[in-house]
């Protein structure tokens, strides 16, 4: 309700890649982001794109938005960070440190988290 009309989603998600699985609660922490930093202060709508699909058996999945845009170099720093941050403001890294930790965990150092800016206008698929 608090960002009624700032954003728009959308979610292409290939079938096989259902039967591959994924750990709980994985996504939400990045579409949190997407809304809470990308669009707090973006004057026009939003647009969230959620995409999954399986190369190799192995599942991808992206998060790409329009909005503000981020520090990449701080995300990235939390991403590689083998510990949870214990920072008190409003973007603290946690929820991407503990992404990034479940999964090496899960399955093991060669897969993860990476973030990249989209330098094109257009997303690559709507």
């Amino acid at each position: 309700m608090r960002y009624k009309n700032k954003f728009q989603w959308k979610m292409v998600i290939e079938y096989e890649t259902g039967a591959l699985g994924i750990l709980k609660n994985l996504i939400q922490p990045l579409v949190e982001n997407s809304i809470s930093h990308g669009f707090n202060t973006k004057e026009e709508q939003g647009h969230i794109w959620i995409r999954a699909y399986s190369r190799n058996d192995k599942v991808i999945i992206e998060v790409e938005d329009d909005g503000v845009g981020a520090d990449l170099e701080r995300i990235k720093t939390c991403i590689e960070s083998r510990e949870v941050p214990q920072v008190k403001e409003q973007f603290s890294g946690i929820g991407i440190s503990n992404i990034q930790m479940r999964i090496k965990r899960n399955f093991g150092e060669k897969y993860g988290l990476y973030v990249f800016l989209n330098e094109k206008a257009e997303p690559r698929s709507r």
